[in-house]
């Protein structure tokens, strides 16, 4: 019988490496955009440089950064833990 804890484990790990892929797509995305908008942003009056960081968190918050993030945070801490419970229960 397997271990159960190496399928859980196997999951969590499959699962981090998805999420690290989305992260990487939505972060090189972000990089395009932001690039755009820098040059955008040098030139805009105060009221429109208001106006272009909204744009920009919320370009930000579609994409799902923070999200990913805390995700992946916590798929670390979940595997973290197995690996720990792995060792005492060995």
């Amino acid at each position: 019988m397997r271990d159960p804890y190496q399928a859980i484990l196997a999951e969590l790990m499959d699962e981090r490496k998805q999420m690290d892929v989305k992260l990487d797509q939505a972060v090189a995305t972000f990089a395009l955009v932001e690039e755009e908008m820098n040059a955008r942003m040098k030139v805009a009056s105060p009221e429109r440089l208001q106006e272009l960081m909204q744009e920009r968190a919320q370009i930000e918050d579609q994409l799902g950064i923070v999200d990913l993030v805390e995700r992946i945070d916590a798929l670390r801490e979940r595997i973290a833990q197995i690996k720990m419970e792995m060792t005492s229960a060995a």
